[in-house]
Parts: C-alpha cells; sequence; structure tokens
C-alpha cells in the first residue's frame, strides 16, 4: 500500500453514538488552545485510531449558518493535520475520542484555526506520550 494516507475524514472516524460520547465527556480529560475546548479519553481498541467530534454551541452563534461554517473549519482543519495524532495512536496500539468544542463566540479565519487545530493535536501527542510513560513506570 502507497505510504502517503489520504487526507480524508470518513463516516467511521466521526464520534457517534450517545454511550460513547456521553463516556468521553463524563471520563475524559480537557485542556483548552483558546477558544476551543478539548476533551479527549483514551478506551479500549477500536476500528478507527481516533474518533473526533466537533461542536459549536447555539448560544454563541444563533444562526445554523454561522454554527455550520464554524464546525467546517474545524474540521477541514483537522482533516489537513490529523496524519500525526493517528500516526501516533496505531504506533501505541491506542484509541483515542475526541471532542472539539467553541467555548467563545469568536469567529476565526482559516488560517487561525488551522494554527489553533495544529496545537491541539500537538498537545494531544504530548499527552498520550505522558501517559504512555507513566503506564510503563
Amino acid at each position: 500500500m502507497d505510504t502517503m494516507r489520504r487526507e480524508t475524514f470518513p463516516k467511521w472516524e466521526h464520534l457517534t453514538g450517545d454511550k460513547s460520547i456521553a463516556g468521553l465527556f463524563s471520563r475524559g480529560e480537557a485542556f483548552i488552545v483558546f477558544p476551543l475546548r478539548v476533551v479527549y479519553l483514551r478506551v479500549e481498541r477500536e476500528d478507527a485510531p481516533v474518533r473526533v467530534m466537533f461542536a459549536v454551541p447555539k448560544r454563541h452563534f444563533r444562526h445554523a449558518v454561522d454554527r455550520n461554517r464554524m464546525k467546517r473549519l474545524m474540521r477541514e482543519s483537522y482533516r489537513k493535520q490529523k496524519s500525526a495524532l493517528i500516526e501516533y495512536a496505531e504506533s501505541n496500539g491506542c484509541t483515542l475520542h475526541v471532542a472539539v468544542s467553541l467555548i467563545r463566540p469568536m469567529w476565526l479565519s482559516y488560517g487561525d484555526m488551522y494554527i489553533k487545530m495544529g496545537k491541539i493535536i500537538r498537545n494531544l501527542a504530548d499527552r498520550l506520550a505522558e501517559g504512555a510513560e507513566e503506564a510503563k513506570v
């Protein structure tokens, strides 16, 4: 198979299901890359190494078109940069559930969102590395 990974975001990488989402928010750990809040949880091995969901609250953006625009920017910036996180999860044999939500009503350009998502992905990889080191000790 080709060593280059296609930059897609297929349905099986989307985090869906009430039980999965409820478990993520009840047991997951969180951090903030302003104005985004990230909740993540290591789970038992599944089909996809990383499953992600994106949320924009209605109280911040009243019109659906605005919420959808922000979610589209989040998905696109994640899709373009996700390969590093997936490779790290696959190499460590773990599965990760992630939720990214907007905590402040701010308009971000694609460039700003791309930078923020890059910080989120690096931060997740660092936190997973710390967790793997603690498990070995």
